[in-house]
């Protein structure tokens, strides 16, 4: 129930409400990874990216490395480390996610304009 008030509040724009509720919800073992994936686009879309990549690298110790879950931490850490400038970070992130499936989402482009130079 949580969770799912985090994704109201996410939806209304109350990023500090919603990150209260994915905070609590990620308490739970069965919502720990998506609170953690939630709580941490709440975190980048409140401009917040430092907090986001805190929240996002504790959701990877509930992720099993290579899942989908993994790779949505992984995507999001990414776009993170981006926001806040670490470049190198980023593009360790999609690498990641590439070497399992480079099909997910949009990580080969957005891993091919980081390392364009």
């Amino acid at each position: 129930r949580l969770y799912e008030m985090g994704m109201v509040y996410l939806e209304m724009g109350m990023f500090d409400q919603a990150c209260e509720s994915f905070e609590t919800a990620a308490a739970d073992d069965d919502f720990s990874v998506r609170a953690h994936e939630m709580w941490g686009i709440t975190l980048q879309r409140a401009n917040r990216a430092d907090e986001a990549t805190a929240v996002l690298v504790r959701g990877l110790d509930f992720a099993k490395p290579g899942s989908r879950e993994h790779h949505g931490l992984m995507y999001h850490l990414g776009m993170a480390h981006q926001a806040t400038g670490d470049t190198d970070a980023a593009i360790e992130c999609f690498r990641t996610i590439n070497d399992v499936d480079p099909t997910y989402l949009d990580v080969g482009r957005r891993l091919a304009k980081l390392t364009a130079v």
